[in-house]
Parts: C-alpha cells; structure tokens; sequence
C-alpha cells in the first residue's frame, strides 16, 4: 500500500493543471493547407487555407505523429498537417497536447531520437 501512495499524490498534484493548456491558437507557418489551430477543453478546430474549418473532439481523435507530418482523424474526416508548415515550437506544443488528450495516439519510435 505505501507504495501506491506516490502515484496517488502525484495524480492530484497534477489535477490542478489539468486542461490548463486551453485556449491554445497555433498559428501556420507557411499557409499553404492550413491557417491555425485552435484547441480547447473538447477538442480541437482546424482552419483550412480556404477558410473551412473542422472540429475534432478528443473523444474521437487519432492523433499519428511522423517525421514529415502529424495526422489529425476521426471517423469522419482525416486532416495531414506538414511539420514544415509549423513552427519547431509550435510543433512540439501541439504534439505534445495532442498526444495528452487525443482518443488514442501512433507514434513511429524512429521519427523520435
């Protein structure tokens, strides 16, 4: 039992900064698919070049990371962003959030050194 303690404590110490992310706006480096990003405390809205946007809650994302691009899917539609059209930064932001709060994630080991 004492050993479960510091997994419980570190669970509610963490509590407090759950979601704490939100509201994030990612904005695209280079705007040839995509304008921004916007993601909340439900999921996340993608704005295309064109000005159509779509909402992708967390409860139904599948978020896979690649070296050369990051896939946004869900049941009924599937977005790939190139990593070159984001900021280093940006990126690793949105990883970073998308992977903590995404349905289920597909990271490729060899893209990560």
């Amino acid at each position: 039992e004492a050993g479960r303690q510091p997994q419980f404590g570190y669970a509610l110490y963490f509590q407090a900064f759950e979601k704490s992310e939100f509201p994030l706006l990612i904005t695209f480096a280079e705007q040839r698919h995509y304008r921004h990003i916007f993601l909340d405390e439900e999921g996340c809205t993608l704005t295309a070049a064109n000005g159509k946007a779509a909402r992708l809650p967390y409860a139904q994302l599948c978020f896979k990371a690649r070296e050369k691009r990051l896939t946004l899917k869900t049941d009924r539609e599937e977005h790939i962003v190139k990593c070159s059209e984001l900021r280093p930064a940006d990126r690793q932001v949105l990883e970073a959030v998308l992977q903590k709060y995404a349905a289920s994630i597909n990271l490729d080991p060899d893209d990560f050194a």
